[in-house]
């Protein structure tokens, strides 16, 4: 009897030891099958790094970090426990992971998933139709964003000061580009704004100091604040027939841009507008009907010429209702040339219009 017990206290031992004998990192076997017909699991534990957590559907999972991710490489199965892994959160702040494999079936990234992810440079988002506020603000080493064309709206501050990117390829479906989106993008050089955008955010390319183009559908509406400031190197804008209003200091500080173009629906040309644009040499407006606010060419000290497609009385009666200080800081005479009587008025630097 005591031997065999000796033998069972062993045994039990032997067995305590197995059990607690487990893999550091243990795979994660996400084609597993299930034939029961209980209700997904809330939370699968997946492996040290990464957990899933049903989604409110019930039907798909949203993948989330659980520890600081140490790999360069980051995979996302394309399914687990028998359903698809649609979204993903939580690796903000991760300076390891340079490049995400997102599964095939994933739809949507949340707010903030990879903010400041600072060493990451791919991502393929071929699939992916909804992209949450800030969720790749401040990656700096991200260098392209080739977007699906349902995308409809690109999020708050979604690529905010991605320093290194190049590439952006707009979807053909977008209609809101939300304030700040791509702000502070320093290396983008030319953008193809696809029909069917409607809205530009407040700052949504300003400091993109490297574009140097920006020509805008007819669909586009209106045009937000400070939403193009400090392009520096803009020489080519072109505004489409649709646009109704362009915002306070929307292109102040573009000082590579010569001549602008207002067309025949514009109604509002705001606040400081064109601030410091320093080589702006002629505008041509033609609305007959249009309000240009305080400010809005001030500093424009090489501005010469307004083409005006109305006659001149039209724009003595247009120019009634400006803002006084629109032509601030001008300190010489602007030529006005009315197309639609073939007459010339003058604008003085004290904003006074003088007849021939």
């Amino acid at each position: 009897m005591k031997k065999i017990g000796k033998i069972s206290i062993i045994g039990l031992i032997g067995f305590s030891l197995f059990a607690c004998i487990t893999p550091e990192e243990e795979p994660i076997d996400s084609s597993f099958e299930t034939t029961s017909t209980e209700a997904p699991e809330p939370v699968i534990a997946g492996d040290r790094y990464m957990g899933y957590r049903l989604n409110e559907d019930k039907k798909s999972y949203t993948a989330f970090a659980k520890e600081t991710y140490r790999k360069s490489l980051l995979e996302i199965p394309d399914m687990m426990n028998n359903l698809p892994v649609t979204n993903v959160t939580g690796f903000a702040g991760n300076t390891d992971i340079h490049e995400i494999h997102l599964p095939s079936g994933m739809t949507a990234i949340s707010d903030r998933a990879f903010e400041n992810c600072s060493r990451l440079q791919k991502i393929n988002l071929d699939n992916i139709t909804e992209i949450g506020k800030s969720a790749f603000s401040q990656c700096d080493a991200l260098e392209s964003a080739i977007l699906n064309n349902n995308l409809i709206k690109i999020s708050e501050e979604a690529f905010f000061s991605c320093d290194s990117l190049t590439t952006v390829k707009l979807p053909e479906n977008l209609k809101i580009i939300e304030k700040k989106a791509f702000e502070e993008c320093r290396s983008i050089e030319s953008l193809d704004f696809p029909y069917g955008l409607e809205s530009i955010g407040d700052s949504a390319f300003a400091t993109c100091s490297k574009l140097k183009k920006a020509i805008f559908p007819n669909s586009l509406k209106s045009i937000g604040k400070y939403s193009f400031s400090y392009c520096k190197k803009l020489s080519e804008l072109q505004l489409g027939e649709g646009l109704e209003a362009i915002d306070w200091y929307s292109f102040q500080y573009c000082i590579s841009l010569f001549k602008v173009d207002f067309p025949k629906n514009i109604k509002t040309i705001d606040h400081g507008a064109f601030l410091s644009n320093l080589i702006l040499d002629n505008i041509t407006i033609h609305s007959k009907e249009i309000y240009l606010g305080g400010e809005v060419f001030k500093d424009c000290e090489f501005l010469s010429y307004i083409y005006y497609d109305g006659t001149k009385e039209e724009f003595k009666a247009q120019a009634e209702k400006f803002d006084g200080g629109w032509h601030q800081n001008i300190f010489k005479t602007i030529t006005i040339i009315c197309n639609g009587d073939h007459s010339e008025l003058y604008v003085n630097q004290y904003g006074h219009i003088i007849e021939e």
